[in-house]
């Protein structure tokens, strides 16, 4: 699988804060603003928790062993990728 690339997030998050400081909305106008940035949030991270936690699936697989230990690693030439700390 290859990595899943995450989009930047194109939220609106000054939706509240680009309010008129007197509105002129009315409550169920009022109550939408407030509704839309938390639900777009959310929208957001629906869609990428599953590309975000695939990346990472993938990123664990291909992850070489590290070891430590006093002795040479017993298939010797190190050809797997693995890494061997000797001490």
């Amino acid at each position: 699988m290859a990595r899943q690339n995450i989009p930047d997030p194109s939220i609106g998050t000054n939706v509240i804060s680009n309010l008129a400081d007197r509105p002129t909305l009315t409550a169920a106008e009022l109550k939408a603003k407030f509704d839309k940035a938390p639900n777009d949030i959310i929208s957001y991270l629906e869609t990428n928790i599953p590309k975000i936690n695939a990346n990472f699936t993938e990123l664990y697989a291909n992850m070489p062993n590290i070891t430590i230990g006093t002795s040479a690693p017993s298939d010797g030439d190190g050809s797997d990728g693995d890494i061997y700390i000797q001490y």
